[in-house]
């Protein structure tokens, strides 16, 4: 149990410093200026709470600090700290210290400057893991696609035929995808047809069924890879800039982290962006739908002559990719 008569007298203990450097300030002025009643009306303290911080009992407001300081022609920290630089001895490798105290609390292991170097982050994990999840959401996985060679790229390959992994993906459904188009100073079509030869990738190379994709009809803010093997958990986190392509910018690698362990699973990096980023919009029907839902959606519209050339100009494409999810199309 607490000791409250402990703990109201560790506090005046702290304050009394503070107290006794403001009673010396005060007395050192000349005259009606030194006297408590005087001197409180000037930092615009009532004479009873300016009595009662001298003497410990009270804390000194922070804007109160600040008047002090102008009146004296000091530094704030002469009041707070009696040394006018408590920092000119710090440890000048500290704030790098702090900073990775702050990452790992986060569950931060790295950042990286684009997506393929993090890649390699989670190749490791990924040899250990017999079993668990694989939750990926991009825009159309291109950073992926065309990276084939590359080894984690290689091993996940692996990973889609084993019936001990589940693996699925969100991408940007396609009829949102010439949006991205301007935004990126791409060709008309070009997104959607990249997305098209994601989701054949998907399907063809990584054996992801058609239940386990679904498309997003909101563009996702970053692109996401999360491996999760029981209790354990790592990935990785590129954002979207709103003009590039989000594949050659920075990239945070991130761990499950236990609430023991730092701040906590339900504030880490590496828990806010699975859940907003992949388990939140996979079972919210506002924010995806199912593939071939989506997949016919877009057959119909490329269908209509009337409808956007980023989407008429790849009917083939978009009956293909039906195809390969086992729907018969009926021309």
């Amino acid at each position: 149990m607490v000791n409250k008569s402990e703990v109201n007298k560790q506090r005046v203990e702290n304050r009394l410093p503070i107290g006794q450097r403001l009673q010396r300030f005060r007395l050192s002025l000349t005259g009606d200026e030194r006297q408590l009643g005087k001197f409180a009306s000037k930092i615009k303290l009532s004479e009873s709470l300016l009595s009662r911080i001298e003497s410990g009992k009270a804390s000194l407001p922070l804007d109160a600090v600040e008047r002090i300081a102008d009146k004296f022609g000091c530094r704030p920290e002469t009041i707070t700290h009696g040394d006018a630089y408590p920092e000119r001895d710090k440890n000048p490798l500290q704030s790098g210290i702090e900073l990775l105290q702050q990452a790992k609390s986060l569950g931060v292991d790295g950042i990286y400057q684009d997506r393929t170097s993090a890649l390699s982050y989670l190749l490791e994990f990924a040899r250990k893991m017999r079993s668990g999840d694989i939750n990926i959401t991009g825009s159309s996985l291109r950073g992926l696609e065309q990276r084939s060679d590359h080894k984690f790229v290689d091993y996940l390959k692996e990973l889609g035929s084993n019936p001990h992994f589940k693996m699925k993906v969100i991408m940007t459904h396609p009829k949102y995808g010439p949006a991205r188009e301007h935004q990126e100073n791409r060709p008309k079509g070009s997104i959607v047809r990249e997305i098209l030869t994601g989701i054949s990738w998907c399907i063809e190379v990584l054996n992801i069924v058609p239940d386990n994709i679904k498309l997003s009809k909101a563009s996702p803010s970053s692109f996401s890879l999360f491996l999760i093997d029981g209790p354990e958990g790592k990935g990785i986190i590129n954002p979207y800039p709103t003009m590039r392509q989000a594949f050659l910018s920075f990239t945070l690698a991130v761990r499950k982290v236990s609430a023991e362990e730092g701040s906590g699973e339900a504030v880490s990096i590496f828990e806010t962006y699975l859940q907003s980023n992949f388990y939140d919009p996979w079972v919210d029907p506002g924010v995806t739908i199912g593939l071939i839902e989506g997949l016919n959606e877009c057959h119909e519209i490329a269908n209509d002559k009337k409808g956007p050339e980023e989407l008429t100009s790849h009917q083939e494409m978009f009956k293909l990719t039906l195809e390969k999810c086992g729907v018969e199309i009926k021309e």
